[in-house]
């Protein structure tokens, strides 16, 4: 609390008191007449403008929410969807590459067995 200067040092401190309350009520006062000059003085928060919403506000708001949700799940599915087309895609090119190698490797070895004359039966 700041002092208080006084001019004669005959007062007592209940007068000090009392300018002080005024000083500090006074200041308080104005800073809650800047607060709400500034915020805009529209009711419990300072939030101008804020009034109560209808049933029907209450409503359309929920709907257009509930509409918002409902495209924002299309369109994380469509991406899921597109996901899972780009993976099928992928795994048939490497199933095909796959089966060619497999296929290669198949004649690589009925080459061998010809040229060493082991027959299908003896090498399983």
């Amino acid at each position: 609390m700041p002092s208080v200067k006084r001019d004669n040092p005959d007062d007592d401190d209940s007068s000090v008191e009392a300018d002080q309350h005024a000083m500090y009520s006074s200041n308080l006062v104005e800073a809650c007449e800047a607060a709400s000059a500034t915020t805009g003085g529209g009711g419990p928060g300072g939030r101008p403008g804020k009034r109560h919403r209808t049933e029907e506000e209450k409503r359309e708001e929920r709907l257009a929410a509930n509409r918002r949700s409902a495209r924002e799940s299309r369109n994380r599915k469509k991406m899921v969807l597109e996901e899972l087309q780009r993976s099928v895609a992928r795994l048939a090119e490497e199933n095909a590459a796959l089966r060619r190698e497999n296929a290669a490797a198949k004649r690589e070895m009925t080459e061998l067995k010809r040229k060493l004359g082991v027959g299908d039966d003896a090498v399983a």
